[in-house]
């Protein structure tokens, strides 16, 4: 009995680091598809504003950031390569983003889904944040909010370079989701985001 209660013990402690922990995140849908666009967005409480927020942002493959509605970072990210086994992380302080009481942050992610030169993909889109703002965490996972952007598709011919991993984009204005990235956004078409793993697993590989 001793044995299955220490074992459960263990188990729960485990299970309780790993929420801890950033998590890359994605979509229930389309997580490999070329050329997938997918929208994030995560509502936070803050106390007080912090004097620095550093936050660690990575993805598969480019991502743009607003916090509380302003423009934060416009195509960030690097291509993963020449090492397939690495992934590059942005450090951002969102400190002077932020305001006391309710914070939303929102990213709009680009998948390519190929390789190409000096790309190599992971093999499905994700999102990776990790921020301490004061003494309250900001990570991606379950919690967060994530759906795909429906004004976002595949331009046909002619075809990019083949050594491109980039599509050519096709947009849609007339199914926009106008204003998503705003606090005062109704998020209530966006689902839960899905947990692909900690920094080091698929698809994100060591930060």
């Amino acid at each position: 009995m001793k044995t299955i209660i220490s074992i459960l013990a263990m188990l729960a402690m485990v299970l309780g680091a790993r929420a801890q922990e950033a998590q890359w995140i994605s979509t229930m849908r389309s997580q490999s598809a070329t050329n997938t666009w997918i929208a994030f967005r995560k509502s936070v409480q803050l106390e007080d504003v912090p004097a620095t927020a550093l936050a660690t942002i990575a993805a598969d493959s480019k991502y743009w950031m607003w916090v509380n509605g302003r423009a934060v970072v416009f195509e960030g990210g690097l291509k993963r390569g020449p090492n397939p086994l690495d992934t590059y992380a942005d450090k951002v302080d969102i400190a002077p983003f932020l305001k006391k009481g309710s914070n939303t942050i929102a990213i709009l992610l680009c998948y390519f889904g190929k390789d190409g030169f000096s790309h190599k993909s992971s093999g499905r889109a994700g999102l990776y944040f990790d921020c301490m703002a004061g003494k309250t965490p900001i990570r991606s996972n379950r919690q967060w909010k994530a759906a795909l952007m429906p004004a976002f598709g595949t331009a046909g011919e002619p075809l990019p370079n083949f050594r491109l991993s980039e599509s050519s984009v096709l947009y849609d204005a007339r199914k926009e989701r106008a204003g998503w990235e705003q606090p005062s956004a109704d998020d209530r078409w966006m689902g839960g985001a899905s947990e692909l793993g900690a920094a080091g697993a698929y698809p994100g590989m060591p930060l």
